[in-house]
């Protein structure tokens, strides 16, 4: 019912009776007994014009059942967002390599008009001035943990019951993967980018936080090699990974690069690849550190490794 009541367009006696009950009345004293809120007091929450400024910050607002105004939506940058929400979602925003068209989303943002906009506080100063100049403005701490980054979100919007549901069915969902995950938890992982014609250490605060915190899965990264460090063939066979977990741009130098390195006998020759363990993975949601994106992260791990058929 609060999925569909973040919704734009549903009415009260259609959410009533897509979730199965044909008296309204009778379902609204029910809603309001599990949650302390009436329906229609429910529904008026959600009708702030709300912007999400980056995508981290939606995957904030949709799990607390509030779908933004304005948001960075595209089939390939965020993938999940633009199937689930594109047409409850009026002012789409360039969601193109990370907000690279960023001044081309304020002006989009300054014609929107919305109520409030929320965003990292990591965005430039330029940035900065001009989100103020259209709204209020509540900035996150990026460098703040993303369970404290939600209950901050929520204690600003007076959701702190709706966070601490979500947050004990994340905990959850965890543990459950953890253990249907027990088969592979003792293999070392290693997640690589291939870039241009470049290979890199892909340990991002996402999956450091979530694969091998929540998760508990073994990390093969050496203690030296920096998060984001480039690395050459030789030293990703020194890792000794038991699974490679690979983000791959697809363009076509990229790609061009690694058809030849596939090609390398100290490709073949890694323990990870001789043994079928190289794991297909994209950017989203890997790279996306917020409630939402973790969820879906923990989701496809269990879908990755329960098939257990990796490229």
């Amino acid at each position: 019912a609060k999925k569909l009541m973040a919704k734009a367009n549903c009415k009260l006696r259609e959410i009533a009776h897509q979730i199965g009950y044909q008296d309204e009345f009778y379902f609204s004293r029910i809603f309001k007994k599990h949650t302390g809120s009436s329906p229609t007091s429910y529904m008026k929450k959600r009708r702030i014009k709300m912007a999400a400024y980056g995508k981290e910050t939606m995957g904030h607002l949709i799990p607390l059942h509030h779908v933004p105004y304005a948001a960075a939506l595209h089939p390939k940058w965020t993938a999940y967002y633009y199937k689930q929400f594109s047409s409850d979602i009026p002012v789409h925003l360039s969601a193109y390599r990370y907000n690279a068209n960023w001044e081309e989303n304020l002006h989009t943002l300054s014609q929107a008009a919305p109520d409030i906009i929320f965003s990292l506080d990591s965005v430039s100063e330029e940035e900065k001035q001009r989100l103020n100049d259209i709204t209020d403005v509540f900035y996150l701490p990026a460098q703040e943990n993303w369970r404290d980054q939600f209950l901050r979100t929520a204690a600003y919007l007076n959701e702190e019951q709706e966070a601490r549901h979500w947050l004990k069915a994340y905990q959850s969902l965890a543990h459950s993967a953890k253990d249907a995950l027990k088969h592979v938890r003792h293999q070392r992982f290693l997640f690589v980018r291939v870039y241009k014609e470049n290979m890199y250490i892909a340990h991002n605060n996402s999956i450091e936080d979530v694969f091998f915190g929540d998760l508990g899965f073994a990390s093969a990264k050496p203690e030296s090699f920096a998060p984001d460090e480039k690395i050459s063939l030789e030293m990703l066979a020194d890792c000794q990974a038991d699974c490679i977990m690979l983000f791959t741009c697809k363009e076509p130098e990229t790609l061009r690069y690694f058809q030849r390195i596939q090609q390398t006998g100290i490709w073949q020759n890694l323990r990870a690849v001789s043994n079928k363990r190289v794991f297909p993975i994209s950017s989203d949601p890997w790279i996306e550190y917020s409630p939402s994106g973790h969820q879906r992260m923990i989701e496809q791990s269990v879908s990755i490794f329960s098939e257990d058929r990796p490229w």
